[in-house]
């Protein structure tokens, strides 16, 4: 069982450092935590459910989100509210990476756990304050 959560701890270790390479826009640092042999997925996801392409799109890095998608990101995943790696693009106004990501094949009809669309943004109280 220690040898379990060790490994589920070296994981998350993992993990972390994947988000943490996406966010601060080091494509050979987010190469590496995806080939490790520690079995990182792609789409591994926070605590609120986003992806690595989720935070790339909020942060507007569209060469980081161009590598996760050709290692196989999922544009269409939700995180824990329904909102897509569309969503976060045109909620923090990255509307060009929004229509690249929709050039290759996200959907912008989608709704999140509010009733939004990708263009409406992430929140109804952000929507609001508008």
């Amino acid at each position: 069982r220690d040898r379990e959560s060790a490994s589920s701890s070296n994981l998350d270790q993992e993990v972390q450092s994947l988000f943490r390479a996406v966010r601060h826009n080091r494509p050979a640092a987010v190469e590496a935590a995806l080939a490790a042999s520690s079995g990182v997925s792609v789409d591994a996801r926070d605590g609120q459910g986003s992806t690595p392409l989720m935070v790339a799109a909020q942060n507007g890095l569209r060469g980081m989100a161009r590598l996760l998608l050709r290692r196989g990101a999922d544009p269409g995943a939700r995180n824990n509210r329904g909102n897509t790696a569309l969503h976060f693009c045109f909620g923090s106004g990255h509307s060009e990476l929004g229509e690249y990501l929709i050039d290759k094949g996200a959907d912008d009809s989608v709704l999140n756990d509010e009733g939004l669309t990708c263009y409406e943004g992430t929140s109804m109280a952000l929507l609001d304050a508008l």
